[in-house]
């Protein structure tokens, strides 16, 4: 995307946290205290912090079933709905030590998009007569997401942690259909004007690795990536209107990518 896109559409506030961020993590070195006998019990204990970065997201619609007078499902029945946009959220969790090297913990973090939307003209699978297809329209919306990991890490030196994170991941997506027919329309899919839309919070698995540092007494920087997998979803649009006629029904994929860059404040 992707790295071009995703410095695009990042907020300038978002990127000064993460030219800050990045720069703590180099200068992180600075700060180990190698003479340290048990180094994992400087990483024990809460923290919460701020995280920002990019989200991308593969999101792929399928039509499953058209029903109207006069159209077949003869088109592409497919979409790519994927977007990349900027993210910036909150994150907390607990580390204790289990050996002098290895830390254990759990981590709860939630977090907004920022203008994640995609539309697509024409209802896919719809048959057009010509490239206008009536304002007919499929969009996709990501909104807040949210995820509870557990964690184990590594620690390479006093002052950098390595971890392993999974767990589980949600997250708000919304779709929608606009169909503008009825006796006044052009080209429209659709036999009456219908518009309808499906927000859901999906639930699936997520895992990632990360790396920390110390950048100042009681002050941890991280780059943190993540993958979430939310699966298969089937949607449902104007079942009930106009006695099914207009009915559109699909199969949706999602899965996405999480990269960012953060600031805690360890008790």
């Amino acid at each position: 995307m992707r790295v071009a896109i995703i410095a695009k559409n990042v907020a300038p506030g978002t990127a000064g946290l993460v030219g800050f961020c990045i720069a703590a993590l180099m200068a992180g070195t600075a700060l180990a205290d190698d003479s340290s006998s048990n180094p994992s019990a400087d990483w024990a204990g809460f923290y919460v912090g701020l995280s920002a970065g990019a989200h991308v997201t593969n999101d792929h619609w399928t039509t499953q079933n058209l029903a109207s007078g006069g159209f077949s499902l003869s088109g592409s029945d497919t979409a790519d709905l994927g977007t990349t946009t900027g993210r910036v959220g909150l994150y907390g969790g607990y580390n204790f030590p289990v050996s002098p090297s290895v830390v254990l913990g759990f981590e709860v973090d939630v977090a907004g998009d920022l203008g994640d939307k995609k539309s697509v003209n024409g209802i896919p699978g719809a048959t057009y007569t010509s490239s206008n297809t009536g304002g007919d329209q499929i969009q996709s919306e990501s909104d807040i997401d949210a995820s509870f990991r557990a964690r184990v890490g590594y620690v390479v030196t006093p002052g950098f942690l390595l971890y392993g994170a999974g767990g589980i991941a949600i997250q708000s997506q919304k779709y929608s259909v606009s169909c503008p027919g009825g006796f006044l329309s052009t080209n429209s899919w659709c036999g009456a004007n219908e518009s309808g839309s499906t927000t859901n919070a999906l639930v699936g698995w997520t895992v990632g690795a990360g790396l920390e540092t110390e950048i100042m007494p009681n002050w941890v920087a991280r780059v943190d990536y993540r993958y979430s997998d939310f699966g298969r979803q089937n949607i449902n649009f104007f079942q009930t209107n106009n006695f099914g006629v207009d009915e559109v029904s699909a199969k949706t994929t999602l899965d996405s990518h999480i990269a960012v860059v953060g600031l805690a404040y360890k008790f």
